[in-house]
Order: structure tokens, then sequence, then C-alpha cells
């Protein structure tokens, strides 16, 4: 059994990104590294069931500079338990000087 899975970021807001590449490795193996463009946001891959996944990305700049992501590593389970809720997270979505709610 394999699920297709959809590998996901928020692009750089950078506004002088020429490429994008993305690293991703399964089960250990030597990662394959994918050449995007510099508005890709998504990778879809097929994955067997019970498989370790481990990606990261790097873009680089108009000047050849360049910038790694952090690694995100995740697990497939065996696809017939029921699948758990993905993609927790947070955004500031304001600052503000006073008090914080407890």
């Amino acid at each position: 059994m394999f699920a297709d899975v959809r590998l996901k970021w928020d692009v750089s807001l950078s506004n002088d990104i020429a490429s994008r590449s993305v690293s991703v490795a399964v089960d250990g193996q030597e990662p394959t590294v994918s050449i995007v463009t510099a508005d890709v946001a998504e990778l879809v891959l097929k994955v067997d069931a019970n498989s370790s996944v481990i990606f990261s990305t790097e873009v680089t700049d108009k000047e050849g500079k360049k910038v790694s992501s952090e690694s995100f590593a995740f697990t497939i389970g065996d696809l017939v338990d029921p699948l758990p809720d993905t993609n927790l997270g947070f955004d500031i979505i304001g600052t503000h000087e006073g008090f914080t709610f407890n």
C-alpha cells in the first residue's frame, strides 16, 4: 500500500529568489534533489506505507547566495488505521503593546 503525499512549504518572502531545490530522503536512502522554480510551494510523491520521509528546501538568490530551510521529518503509518490530523502550527498575525491574555 502507498500514499500520495504533498510536501509543502511557505515560499521565502525575499523578492530576489532565483531558484529553489527540494531534498527528499525516504527510509534513510540517499536524498533525491529536485530543482524547481522559485514560486513552487509543494511537491507530490508516492510513499510506501510505514516509510519515513525527511525533506528540506534550499533557495538561491540572484547573486548566488544560498540558504537552507530546517528539515521536516514524518513517518507514514500503515495506511489502514485512521490518519491523524496534520499540519499543526501557528502564525503571528499581529503584535501589540500592553497586557497578555492568560
